[in-house]
């Protein structure tokens, strides 16, 4: 015993198919919301966290840049009073406005005091320098050669001019002592030379100290300058670091939804070329060989020898049904044919004549009665066998037979396929022929009367002689609507009556008839 195939239905399939579908999507969607969702943390820490203290940062720095405008202006103002509101700005600036580096700025101010001090320390001794320096030229007033030496105090306060009063100082210092160790001098004089030589020890060591104090002025404004712009960068460095690696990692997300969306795309492409396969394997390629079984059965009205069996239940179903139906179709085909078969035997008989095999005089009641109205360029040409009853009388109607079916013969071989040749009597026949041109009927009838009488076919009625014919032709129909079939006949039979008087044995024309 075979054991049964086993089928599944189409819907099982339709949700196994579906199944991977539904899971990769469901994981897809998880995985894009988990991700969206940790964008959207990111983007709101960003805009809630850093980007205020990117700004908060960008705000320090500008008074951060104010504190060092204050000490460019202390520094190098000689306007006390300018140098005074720089530093006052300064020391005003509100500590808890730099939330969290308030130990910083709080640094920084202090420093900047320290700074500010100096300075005044600074113009102090140079204030100091220049009393001194006014009171070596007092002294030196009652000594003829200083006066060409005297110092310039005012130059004390010009800081392009501290190389030039180092330069002038040294030089009035070496001439003082050149002038002072000459042996002619006298003794005014070299009281005057030991009263400048100290003033001027005492002046040189003021100057040291002031220079001095220069030096660590200078470089306490370089260090302090140097760590403001130090620590601004250290701030904008530090922000901007936390914003770009935010930014970075915002970017490192959406890459990997990226690359999931690229792998969910590639999956799902392959996915579909796999349940493609599938379904044409499980559905299309069944119902194609279901379709191409029916055509063949359609073409040979044989039913298929072996059945089909598939996987899917319903298609199983269908099979199941078409096999029984294709057997009953076939019978009825068959049976169908027999009966078409005796239904043109049958219309034979009804259409054809027994002994001519021609059309019948029904054939040709038939034709009228379906298409009444005769076809452009369409004639009719009615025959007639001359003495025919003088034969069957003389020579019995078995002969008469022949002569009409050796008549038949000749006129289905000389007649043209198209045309059509109906026994519309005893001895008579009606040939309509299509096509043709007024001249050309009667000279196929004339035709026709010859080759029947070149069968040489013996009348004994008429003492021996040759059977022949007689014709007559009508006019040929003008268009498809001006005249009847019926009238043709009329003027074919008009113009056969007429041969038959004219002496048989030839083809009257209609034409003929209308000129009498």
């Amino acid at each position: 015993m075979l054991r049964k195939k086993k089928t599944l239905s189409i819907r099982f399939y339709t949700v196994l198919l579906l199944m991977p579908f539904l899971i990769a999507i469901f994981i897809l969607v998880a995985f894009l919301r988990s991700n969206f969702n940790t964008i959207e943390q990111k983007s709101n820490y960003i805009l809630e966290k850093t980007v205020p203290d990117v700004i908060a940062t960008q705000n320090i720095q500008q008074k951060l840049q104010d504190l060092q405008r204050s000490i460019e202006i202390i520094r190098f103002s000689n306007d006390f009073t300018f140098a005074d509101e720089a530093y006052n700005s300064s020391r005003l600036l509100n500590i808890s406005s730099f939330y969290p580096y308030k130990d910083e700025i709080k640094t920084f101010k202090e420093r900047i005091a320290k700074f500010y001090k100096d300075r005044m320390d600074f113009y102090a001794l140079r204030r100091g320098l220049f009393i001194k320096v006014n009171k070596v030229n007092e002294i030196g007033n009652d000594v003829d050669f200083y006066q060409e030496l005297r110092l310039m105090p005012m130059t004390l306060y010009e800081r392009k001019n501290d190389e030039l009063i180092l330069k002038t100082f040294k030089a009035n210092y070496k001439e003082i002592k050149r002038y002072c160790v000459q042996d002619e001098i006298d003794k005014e004089a070299l009281s005057s030379c030991s009263v400048l030589l100290s003033a001027y020890e005492d002046l040189k060591v003021k100057i040291d100290k002031l220079y001095a104090k220069k030096e660590l002025f200078e470089e306490s404004y370089l260090q302090l300058n140097h760590d403001l712009k130090e620590f601004s960068i250290l701030l904008s460095g530090k922000h901007n670091y936390s914003l770009v690696k935010d930014i970075f990692e915002i970017e490192d997300t959406v890459e990997e939804v990226q690359h999931m969306v690229r792998a969910a795309v590639i999956i799902a492409v392959i996915m579909v070329i796999a349940e493609i396969f599938l379904i044409h394997f499980l559905i299309i390629s069944p119902i194609y060989k279901i379709a191409k079984e029916i055509r063949e059965f359609r073409r040979t009205k044989l039913p298929p020898k072996k059945l089909m069996s598939w996987h899917i239940e319903e298609i199983q179903d269908i099979c199941s049904l078409l096999n029984p139906l294709f057997k009953d179709v076939s019978e009825v085909y068959s049976e169908s044919f027999e009966l078409q078969k005796q239904n043109q035997d049958l219309k034979s008989l009804a259409l054809l004549d027994d002994l001519t095999q021609l059309l019948n005089r029904r054939a040709l009641n038939l034709l009228i009665r379906e298409k009444p109205f005769a076809r452009k360029n369409m004639a009719v040409c009615m025959l007639d066998i001359d003495y025919f009853k003088c034969l069957n009388d003389s020579m019995g109607h078995i002969e008469g037979d022949r002569v009409l079916h050796r008549i038949a013969i000749v006129l289905k071989e000389k007649v043209a396929g198209s045309d059509l040749i109906y026994r519309y009597g005893g001895e008579e026949f009606c040939i309509i022929l299509f096509d043709v041109k007024q001249e050309d009927v009667l000279k196929i009838a004339k035709r026709l009367c010859k080759e029947i009488e070149s069968l040489n076919l013996i009348n004994k009625g008429i003492c021996d002689k040759p059977v022949t014919i007689s014709a007559g032709t009508s006019l040929i129909a003008k268009d498809d609507k001006s005249d009847t079939i019926i009238d043709l006949i009329h003027q074919a039979d008009s113009a056969l009556y007429r041969a038959k008087n004219s002496g048989r044995n030839c083809a009257v024309s209609y034409e003929e008839v209308l000129k009498l």
